[in-house]
């Protein structure tokens, strides 16, 4: 799994072991520093599968101008695309604006069992 939020700026995390025909909850939470802890905080990313923290670690927060739309790709994009034997459904997806809990997590994962 890579997260990404620029051209330069990744995350790139191994050991994600799925078992294959079973639905899995994936979340991933990016928090920023407040402004003034920003200088001297990264921001950081969390992965959440089935409800526990599986990786974190810095990366990068890329703020949406203001009046301009965020473009998120979901996958994998075509520049980046392997040949892969792995297929993937979304069921659902949501994006919320504020950082959610782990507690928020565990309880959005025992919901959707």
């Amino acid at each position: 799994l890579t997260l990404a939020t620029s051209n330069s700026n990744s995350l790139s995390f191994s050991g994600l072991e799925t078992e294959k025909g079973k639905w899995h909850h994936l979340a991933v939470v990016h928090s920023k520093p407040n402004a003034l802890a920003g200088l001297f905080q990264a921001s950081v990313a969390y992965v959440y599968v089935d409800g526990k923290l599986r990786h974190m670690g810095k990366l990068g927060y890329s703020p949406s101008p203001v009046g301009k739309s965020l473009q998120v790709t979901i996958g994998t994009p075509v520049t980046c695309a392997r040949v892969s034997d792995s297929t993937w459904k979304i069921r659902s997806c949501y994006l919320f604006e504020e950082v959610l809990t782990s507690g928020c997590i565990g309880f959005m994962y025992i919901l959707g069992r």
